[in-house]
């Protein structure tokens, strides 16, 4: 009987290890977004906004596992930029462009339809 209970605790033991290595592994997979915000809401037909899509896709071009968009408030302005990239050297360079434009749109006044 000792061995039944001693086998059925290391089946046990075996199926519980296979169920912490999957969890491992799907917690590697997850994904989380880099965030940067904007000092205030800019609108997103400003021209640093603009000009901050088009590097965003210039970095794109040279790192395609890029992926950002737009976080937006109520009033459709743009308040942040949420993005994934594998590298840190691409990380910083979203990073750096987007507190740029993000510093030069805050610091006009804000026109247009969204505002």
């Amino acid at each position: 009987m000792e061995d039944e209970l001693l086998a059925a605790f290391l089946d046990f033991l075996t199926d519980l290890e296979t169920v912490v290595r999957q969890a491992k592994e799907k917690l590697a997979k997850t994904v989380l977004w880099n965030v940067v915000n904007a000092p205030r809401p800019c609108n997103v037909e400003d021209p640093a906004i603009k000009w901050l899509a088009r590097k965003l896709e210039e970095i794109k071009s040279k790192h395609p596992e890029l992926k950002w968009e737009w976080v937006k408030n109520a009033d459709n302005l743009v308040t942040g930029l949420r993005f994934i990239v594998d590298s840190e050297e691409a990380a910083d360079d979203v990073q750096s462009v987007a507190n740029w434009a993000f510093v030069k749109a805050s610091q006009r006044p804000q026109t247009g339809k969204n505002v």
